[in-house]
Order: structure tokens, then C-alpha cells, then sequence
């Protein structure tokens, strides 16, 4: 098979180019992807968010949003000199 030349030549190595681009920013969404899922681990989302938003019910940026305001929340209501109260609500019988 004969070597593209002129404009098919330069179409294609654009489309080459392109596939490589797309590759590139599906590696990069998968490691934000990854990432995003550590941080909502680590931000402790299981229990009270779970039970606020169902298992499947919010997108993990939705409750990194949430537990941060939440979070937020606790450190002012501690700075004014209140105390926190966390309920566990997998022993709540409601």
C-alpha cells in the first residue's frame, strides 16, 4: 500500500494526532476519575451521606461538595464554642 500524500496525507496524521489527544484527556479523566473516588473515601461520606442521599443517589463531586460543607459547618459551630453531635444513622430506627 502506497504512503498518503498531499491533503489525505495530512488528514490522516491529523486524525493520527487526534486519537492520540483522545487517549491522552480518557487517561486523564480516569485518574481525576480515581482520584475524586480517594477523596470522597477519605472524606468519610459513607454513613451520614449514604443515608442522606442513597448509595448511588449523588455524584461523588456532589458529595465532596456536601461533606466539605458539612465539615465547614462543624469547625464554626466548634469555634463559637458549641458542641458537635454526630448520629450514627445506621442505628437510627426512623
Amino acid at each position: 500500500m502506497k504512503a498518503p500524500t498531499g491533503k489525505l496525507k495530512f488528514a490522516y496524521e491529523t486524525i493520527t494526532n487526534m486519537e492520540c489527544k483522545i487517549k491522552e484527556l480518557k487517561t486523564k479523566n480516569d485518574n481525576l476519575t480515581n482520584l475524586l473516588e480517594d477523596v470522597v473515601t477519605e472524606l468519610e461520606l459513607s454513613a451520614e451521606m449514604v443515608h442522606e442521599h442513597g448509595q448511588w443517589g449523588a455524584a461523588p463531586s456532589e458529595l465532596v461538595r456536601l461533606v466539605l460543607e458539612q465539615k465547614d459547618l462543624e469547625i464554626t459551630a466548634l469555634k463559637a464554642g458549641m458542641k458537635v453531635i454526630k448520629i450514627n444513622p445506621s442505628n437510627d430506627r426512623g
